[in-house]
């Protein structure tokens, strides 16, 4: 028997130079403007023609079905990836328009504070002719700011309210209690600590009254 000596597998590295040579001369053809025009704008269109309407027609219905999982798989992940940053941004958003509120309330709390100052009596100015016990009323009207603080207090918990309340000056809650319920207020005064009460109710306001015709 004559053994015969097996040749040792290499790879065909000239081969697949060639090969990948040959795919990047085409690569650039078609993607060159002006080959690109000549390729599939030219003598050749009337081709390109012809092997489109066979792919549609022969190749298509064959191929579609393996490629279409894929394609609805990427565009699945587009669309979960496009959700979720519109849920950051929605996130973002309310977060942006809390911050903006509660700039707009302290805001709102600062004018109503320097407008209370500014237009509160004393009942000491009322002189030595007025009663120790006897304080006179002042008459103020809310502004349209601490009517809707009022609003947005009634809807709130009154250990809520509460909390807030205790934070402001004793005017301002005052004169923002005068545009709610008394049962309302009563409420949120019974939370109150005992200490701002006092001063609470050493505040003496009370709407105008309507002139007599």
């Amino acid at each position: 028997m004559i053994a015969t000596r097996q040749r040792p597998f290499r790879l065909p590295i000239m081969a697949l130079v060639q090969v990948l040579g040959f795919f990047g001369v085409v690569y650039a053809l078609i993607r060159v403007p002006v080959t690109h025009g000549l390729i599939f704008n030219g003598p050749l269109k009337p081709l390109w023609r012809q092997a489109g309407g066979f792919e549609k027609r022969y190749l298509a219905p064959s191929l579609d079905p393996l490629f279409t999982p894929a394609s609805v798989l990427n565009l699945t992940r587009k669309l979960n990836a496009r959700e979720k940053e519109i849920v950051t941004l929605k996130k973002e958003l309310l977060a942006a328009q809390a911050q903006t509120a509660s700039i707009r309330l302290a805001a709102s709390r600062k004018q109503a504070l320097a407008r209370s100052a500014a237009a509160v009596v004393m009942p000491a100015a009322a002189g030595p002719a007025a009663s120790a016990t006897s304080v006179p009323l002042v008459q103020i009207t809310p502004t349209p700011d601490e009517a809707q603080t009022a609003a947005y207090w009634s809807s709130m918990e009154a250990e809520n309210a509460a909390a807030i309340a205790q934070k402001l000056d004793p005017v301002e809650t005052a004169r923002i209690f005068l545009a709610m319920k008394p049962d309302q207020v009563a409420e949120i005064m019974n939370v109150l600590p005992a200490s701002y009460n006092v001063k609470l109710q050493s505040v003496h306001l009370s709407f105008p009254k309507p002139s007599v015709p």
